[in-house]
């Protein structure tokens, strides 16, 4: 019975160690995409972050910053951001920034070096939809002259057994 009590406590001391060290955990804020060094769309890119620490629904909010310029305060709770235009093209420094609920700066993330292009829009080179039925008759015609070209070799081949069985009798 003392075991029982004494592993009982042990647990619960555990429990409420873990749980006060969890609660003491700094918050922090990281860019998670893009990542470092890769080229992004010079319209409507997207910024990913992860918010660790804080629950960003509770007053919290992040600011991201480009070429250590503020452009976009997020104060939704949501850890994406769009980034509407890069001016100019070409490379940029990202940067978030974590706030409580006064505005006071509590985290701020990794740098991410990102290189801003335009991108065309690109169609497709091969229309699935348009391309079926054309290769779905292509493919008859294939078999109907596999099928015509067995058929006719099997009537040669009968006629030349014919033509040899008559000449032999």
């Amino acid at each position: 019975m003392k075991r029982i009590l004494a592993s009982i406590a042990l647990f619960a001391a555990t429990l409420w160690f873990v749980s006060n060290v969890v609660a003491q955990t700094p918050a922090s804020i990281q860019i998670v995409k893009p990542l470092d060094r890769r080229n992004v769309a010079d319209k409507n890119a997207q910024v990913t972050v992860e918010i660790t620490g804080v629950m960003a629904n509770d007053g919290h909010y992040w600011e991201l910053w480009v070429d250590e310029e503020p452009i976009l305060g997020v104060r939704d709770g949501s850890n994406m951001a769009t980034v509407e235009r890069f001016k100019p093209t070409g490379p940029h420094r990202l940067k978030a920034v974590l706030f409580d609920v006064t505005g006071k700066q509590i985290a701020v993330s990794n740098v991410v070096l990102v290189m801003a292009a335009p991108v065309d829009e690109r169609k497709p080179v091969f229309n699935r939809e348009r391309m079926a039925p054309i290769i779905g008759v292509f493919t008859v015609l294939v078999t109907l002259l596999i099928v015509a070209s067995v058929w006719l070799n099997r009537r040669s081949s009968a006629r030349k057994r014919v033509a040899t069985e008559t000449n032999v009798t």
